[in-house]
């Protein structure tokens, strides 16, 4: 598999709180248009499912893996791809060398040769 696996990710806090009396007040900025491949999809394999994201922002060229597990967690593919497709292809090599339990929750090994 090709070198970028950036391992488990904790989602952003959706809102952010200004300190009691502080003066700052977050400003407000529009989020980037994201393109959502159509090889997205649910995955079940070995009665582990994970959702398979491959996405890229409106105004970009390359895409992003990236596999959320059942519980909300999230590994995303530092790599970034070409093609939807050859994010899909990363997908199913990484599904055949490792099954999907490992892909989602790999241990110190796999991250060592997970991409």
């Amino acid at each position: 598999m090709a070198q970028g696996f950036a391992g488990r990710a904790t989602p952003p806090a959706s809102a952010v709180e200004p300190c009691p009396g502080s003066p700052y007040i977050p400003a407000m900025t529009e989020s980037p248009n994201i393109i959502r491949s159509p090889l997205c999809q649910s995955f079940t394999a070995d009665g582990v499912t994970a959702q398979i994201e491959i996405y890229r922002l409106e105004d970009g060229t390359s895409w992003t893996l990236e596999l959320i597990d059942a519980d909300g967690g999230s590994i995303v593919w530092e790599e970034q791809f070409a093609t939807d497709a050859a994010a899909f292809a990363e997908f199913t090599e990484g599904l055949e060398e490792m099954g999907l339990a490992n892909l989602i929750e790999p241990d110190e090994d796999d991250v060592a040769t997970v991409h």
